[in-house]
């Protein structure tokens, strides 16, 4: 299994980074298996409408139910629209998301492509 980030651009944000601490999906039974296993840092606006590859591996056939998805400190620089003057911004992480997979994601013998989470 193949795991991308991707980003829309957007004008008045200028770098948005980010460490991905791990992505666990969640089994239809349960368990768990986490497709990030080594932190990966991420600078969103560089990917500007693509994805970026964070992470490659063997996962086990079966239907996934959610990921859970989470983040150390995010970091963000952009311009103020209204003043125009240039900010940055650190936010204390860890930062945790649960996407729910609905279809599930079924893991199978073929090949396939899925998007499930986009915003």
């Amino acid at each position: 299994m193949q795991v991308g980030l991707g980003d829309a651009p957007a004008d008045w944000i200028m770098a948005f980074g980010n460490t991905v601490n791990s992505i666990m999906l969640t089994k239809a039974d349960g368990s768990t298996v986490n497709v990030v296993p080594t932190a990966a840092p991420v600078e969103m606006m560089q990917t500007m409408g693509t994805m970026q590859p964070i992470s490659a591996m063997n996962v086990t056939q079966g239907s996934y139910t959610q990921a859970a998805i989470t983040l150390s400190a995010v970091s963000m620089s952009y311009m103020d629209p209204t003043t125009h003057t240039y900010n940055q911004k650190t936010m204390a992480g860890p930062f945790t998301a649960t996407v729910p997979f609905s279809p599930m994601l079924t893991v199978g013998t073929s090949p396939m492509t899925k998007p499930y989470w986009t915003s």
